[in-house]
């Protein structure tokens, strides 16, 4: 009898043992533009936390040293360190993307995407796309399989210091088509197991986004949801903030996030199981 036992728990143990390619990491990441901001907000703290995420890609992340200077903005004469401190704070790895140092980052200031990891980030490097537009690399070890994980941030069609004109708007569309095909040519080397998200200034309803769909899947449509605004914060009335996942990823849930006030754009949180 007891041989029998024996035998019939070691079966039952053959059956519920998964081989380690069909083992499932779940994890959740979330996209959202900082505004530039100079110091921690509140709001935005208090989101991550709510959250939790375990990646996040964010834009306008800017970082300087003590006495630093910029073209278009006056930094603080003490410099600027938001990402370290909500970093420290909230219990995050961060990346900058150092691997290429070359404008707009250098040992003085930083201005561009970021991300923030509850992961263990195992390499990180800086994809320069063009125009001064990156794509910013972390793999993170997410449990089975390790993750590829980049955040971007694309120009937009207007804003204050670039001047309105109908040349400046048709200037940013062809600067988006070539920085989206740049970038599709870089994904395509390896798409597995790969996410990407980010503020691409790209109006759902114009399909600049079209080549990046072809080849991975846009996570709040593929989750069901149909409008998806995110700018502006207050009254959002178009959707410019993107989570994309390769088509070897399931998406178990996609949303937008209600108002944050420090910020004019709304946050875009994804939960991915691989």
């Amino acid at each position: 009898m007891k041989i029998i036992l024996k035998t019939l728990f070691l079966f039952a143990m053959i059956l519920t043992v998964k081989p380690k390619d069909l083992v499932c990491d779940r994890i959740r990441v979330m996209t959202l533009n900082l505004s530039s901001n100079f110091e921690m907000k509140s709001s935005i703290n208090d989101l991550i936390k709510k959250e939790k995420p375990d990646l996040i890609s964010l834009q306008e992340a800017i970082w300087s040293v003590r006495g630093a200077s910029s073209g278009r903005r006056r930094l603080p004469s003490g410099g600027v360190t938001i990402i370290q401190d909500m970093a420290k704070k909230l219990g995050y790895e961060y990346s900058f993307g150092y691997g290429v140092d070359e404008e707009p980052f250098n040992e003085l200031r930083y201005w561009g995407p970021v991300v923030l990891s509850k992961r263990k980030i195992l390499s990180t490097k800086r994809i320069p796309l063009g125009g001064r537009r990156v794509l910013v690399e972390v793999i993170v070890n997410t449990g089975s399989k390790p993750l590829k994980f980049y955040a971007t941030h694309l120009p937009p069609y207007w804003w204050p210091g670039y001047g309105f004109s109908l040349n400046r708007i048709k200037e940013s569309f062809v600067s988006r088509q070539k920085l989206i095909r740049n970038m599709v040519k870089f994904l395509k080397q390896d798409l597995k197991n790969t996410v990407l998200a980010g503020d691409f200034n790209s109006l759902n309803f114009f399909h600049e986004t079209k080549p990046i769909e072809d080849i991975m899947n846009d996570t709040y449509i593929e989750s069901g949801g149909l409008f998806g605004a995110t700018y502006p914060s207050y009254i959002p009335f178009v959707r410019v903030d993107y989570i994309f996942a390769s088509k070897d990823i399931k998406v178990r849930n996609c949303r937008t996030s209600s108002y944050i006030p420090d910020s004019d754009h709304r946050a875009v949180i994804a939960d991915l199981e691989y």
